[in-house]
């Protein structure tokens, strides 16, 4: 026997994918405060699919203006990262390097500088130093 409150269910449900065909069974049962199951039996019922596709239409990418149909902002590896990483070079040995963009900007704002290696960090740190305790011999390995 179907009950009234099944009845308001499935055309609440019926009439939330008539707006939005993109809406996935597990924000429906969220909304209607029922069980993802209950939700996806309501949806056979009506005939409805009960998973839907995250591309939800044609995008422009942001590097080369491509356009293409994927939930990414990008088109392509190649353009992903150049979105996503900057190349920086080393303050002390000028070499070339990918870091992601998020985490030099973080570094940055705190009036950090980036380095390539530990070793070229442990240099810059020596040479920029108000008081020197040791010679650089001693550091570097050098020492006679």
């Amino acid at each position: 026997m179907v009950n009234q409150k099944d009845i308001n269910n499935r055309d609440i449900i019926y009439r939330l994918r008539q707006l939005d065909s993109t809406i996935p069974a597990i924000r429906l049962a969220q909304i209607l405060n029922l069980s993802r199951s209950r939700v996806g039996q309501l949806l056979v019922a009506l005939k409805q699919p009960t998973r839907v596709s995250n591309i939800k239409s044609i995008k422009t990418c942001l590097i080369c203006g491509q356009q293409y149909k994927r939930v990414a902002k990008t088109c392509s590896p190649s353009c992903r990262l150049e979105y996503y990483y900057i190349v920086y070079k080393c303050p002390v040995c000028a070499k070339e390097k990918y870091i992601y963009r998020r985490r030099l900007l973080w570094i940055q704002k705190r009036g950090r500088n980036v380095f390539c290696s530990h070793a070229c960090s442990t240099l810059w740190l020596w040479e920029n130093r108000a008081v020197k305790k040791y010679p650089k011999e001693v550091v570097s390995g050098t020492d006679n």
